[in-house]
């Protein structure tokens, strides 16, 4: 290797006659040995048997020493060692030239054999890319890495972003940064921090490890470690990931999000939790700007009274609507006038409003209320069932559920009586029509509760009391617990006569109004053309009766009373020791018809009487009124009505809660 002999010659020269001969700009020779290329003044000495040369500037000039392609300049240097493995102190304003880079300090030491170089008092390094700053550097001019154990600070030039930390390590061959201890990244609206990162200047991406947080205008984002491209402006997150806004807060195990589009895509046990409710599921994806989430896999909306699962949904914070599909069951819980009521609806399709308590059910659906007393007893039971279910909920208020679609929806509502009563039966009431509206309002301290129910189109009706068939129907459910009063409105609205059957008794109507108490029928009124029959079980011949009104009252012990009015007409067919023997008919302006059982304890007929007698041998049993018309097959039945659903056992009240229940969705 070539040695620094004209450098030597020169020392050796101007040692006695310092400052008065200017030292001639040496050229460096070949190899990586280091050479004075420029200096005014040299002083060579020996001390402690090492040469040591001090290079000066005494007309305010540089020294500069090179070694290769790496060049240092400064004030003064002081050069210690044989060649080869010399080391050069230098002071006042100390630039070392590597290629593109610029390390810049009031003092460096360097070393030849490593061609590294400390630099301390305030350093900066520079190129083409970044600024960094630190108190001090170790440089390594071979492999362009520049090492800081004290506080640093990395400038990117292009843009303005900032990189701080406690240490790092910059490679400017590699464009790297690699810092530890209290990192922070900030460009023009982000802020990225951890214990530890690698920042990529050319292509702009941040490797984070240890508590990362990324803080972008009023949200947060932190996770055990994250990757940030700064391009893309999009950040990779993996581990206790947590996206928090100024409402909500969002968590999984990873996740992306991207700044531009203000959207966060997790994965792993995702939940969105805000002051009201908390949205979980396996993935999903929120948007800040609209704060919507789309969710998927095991989705589960939960807030104070509310419990909304489904595969899949979305819920719009903004609107607090939540639109789940997919096996979807909500449960709901909402104590008011002293009983604990819960609905659980099952669909493959749910649109929930939470503000205002509202839900629309389509794709098929099941919906189930229990009313429990202050016991935890269920009391009263509603299932609905059909293609579609508008349930309006709100706590203290009217509430409603509007039912249509096919196959043609049903209502099935069971009032259960007192578990100490063991001989009584529930009171149950099974509807099905085209389409149907049910609105309950809940008790006062001066009023009862009260349930109405609206239904239109093939109207069929089943209680424990009677059973109808109408083109409309209107109902009116209300009274103390216990002693409920049904007010039944049968209409005909451009179909046939609406048709009744009480016990015995066919009766058919424009309009017919019934009236129950504790599952028995109490009151009926026929308006409009009325026509009662009855058929004898001995003879199987029909009692019948017509007038222009109908006033019925039934008793205990299978007692009715019919009175009719005007123009009213009787067939009243007579028997002896059980045989037909003839038939009486009859009309007048008032009739009165009072039957127990199979018997017929009173027939009158008042004002404007007109009677016959038709003797068995003429046809008797023949004989009919205009307008009879038997028609018991019609007469609706609880297994006819449910027939393709699934209604679960209706004998006694069901456990609580619901929703553990094993039964499926409708017609399932």
């Amino acid at each position: 290797m070539p040695r620094l002999f004209a450098l030597a010659a020169l020392l050796l020269l101007v040692a006695r006659v310092y400052g008065q001969t200017p030292a001639p700009t040496l050229q460096p020779g070949p190899g990586e040995d280091l050479a004075t290329v420029q200096a005014d003044s040299v002083v060579s000495t020996v001390e402690n048997g090492v040469a040591v040369q001090r290079l000066f500037s005494t007309r305010g000039g540089i020294v500069a020493v090179q070694q290769g392609t790496t060049t240092v300049t400064a004030a003064t240097a002081t050069v210690t060692g044989t060649p080869g493995r010399r080391s050069v102190l230098l002071t006042g304003a100390v630039r070392i030239v590597q290629g593109a880079d610029l390390v810049e300090a009031p003092t460096v030491r360097y070393e030849e054999a490593s061609k590294t170089g400390v630099a301390t008092g305030g350093v900066r390094l520079s190129n083409t890319d970044v600024n960094v700053e630190s108190a001090a550097v170790r440089y390594d001019a071979r492999t362009k890495r520049a090492d800081f154990d004290q506080p640093v600070r990395l400038v990117t030039i292009e843009d303005g972003s900032v990189l701080t930390a406690a240490r790092g390590v910059y490679f400017s061959q590699t464009k790297r940064a690699d810092f530890a201890g209290n990192v922070r990244l900030v460009d023009e609206q982000t802020v990225l921090t951890a214990e530890r990162g690698t920042y990529q200047t050319d292509t702009k991406q941040a490797d984070f490890s240890g508590n990362v947080r990324l803080v972008d205008g009023s949200s947060t984002l932190t996770a055990a470690e994250g990757t940030y491209d700064r391009t893309a402006k999009m950040a990779t997150f993996e581990g206790d990931v947590q996206l928090q806004d100024s409402s909500a807060t969002l968590t999984a195990r990873r996740g992306t999000y991207d700044r531009t589009a203000s959207l966060a895509t997790f994965e792993g046990d995702v939940q969105l939790q805000d002051s009201v409710s908390t949205l979980t599921a396996e993935r999903g994806t929120y948007d800040r700007t609209r704060r919507f989430a789309t969710f998927d896999g095991n989705v589960q909306l939960v807030d104070s009274t509310s419990v909304l699962t489904a595969e899949r949904g979305t819920y719009d914070r903004v609107e607090e609507r939540a639109d789940f599909e997919g096996s979807v069951q909500l449960t709901r819980r909402n104590a008011r006038d002293g009983t604990d009521a819960q609905d659980d609806v099952y669909a493959e399709r749910l649109v929930y409003e939470r503000r205002d308590e509202r839900s629309v059910a389509n794709g098929g659906f099941r919906f189930d209320r229990t009313e429990a007393d202050s016991t935890g007893v269920v009391r009263v039971r509603t299932i609905l069932l059909g293609g579609a279910i508008r349930n309006d909920d709100r706590a203290g208020s009217t509430a409603s559920e509007q039912v249509e679609g096919g196959p043609e929806p049903l209502l099935v509502r069971i009032a259960y009586p007192p578990l100490a009563d063991s001989t009584a039966t529930p009171d149950t009431l099974v509807l099905r029509a085209q389409a149907f509206r049910l609105d309950r309002t809940a008790a006062t301290d001066s009023t009862d509760a009260e349930q109405r129910l609206k239904a239109r189109g093939q109207v069929r009706v089943w209680t424990s009391a009677y059973a109808a068939l109408a083109d409309s129907l209107f109902s009116r459910r209300a009274g103390p617990e216990g002693r409920e009063r049904d007010s039944v409105r049968l209409l005909r609205t451009g179909g046939p006569q609406p048709l009744g059957f009480l016990r015995r008794a066919q009766v058919s109507s424009d309009t017919l109004v019934l009236v129950a108490e504790g599952g028995e029928a109490r009151r009926l009124y026929a308006l409009g053309g009325a026509f009662v029959a009855e058929q004898d079980s001995a003879t199987g011949r029909f009692q019948q009766a017509k007038g222009q009104r109908l006033d019925g009252t039934f008793e205990d012990g299978d007692r009715r009373r019919f009175v009719l009015g005007p123009q009213a007409e009787l067939l009243f067919f007579r028997s002896t020791d059980g045989r037909p023997d003839g038939a009486v008919r009859a009309s007048g302006d008032r009739a009165v018809l009072v039957s127990k059982g199979d018997s017929l304890e009173a027939l009158d007929v008042y004002d404007g009487v007109e009677g016959q007698y038709v003797p068995e041998n003429l046809n008797a049993a023949t004989q009919r009124l205009d307008g009879f018309d038997w028609k018991a097959d019609r007469r609706p039945t609880f297994d006819a009505l449910t027939d393709g659903y699934a209604v679960p056992r209706l004998e006694r009240p069901p456990s609580r809660p619901p929703s553990q229940r094993t039964e499926t969705g409708a017609g399932r």
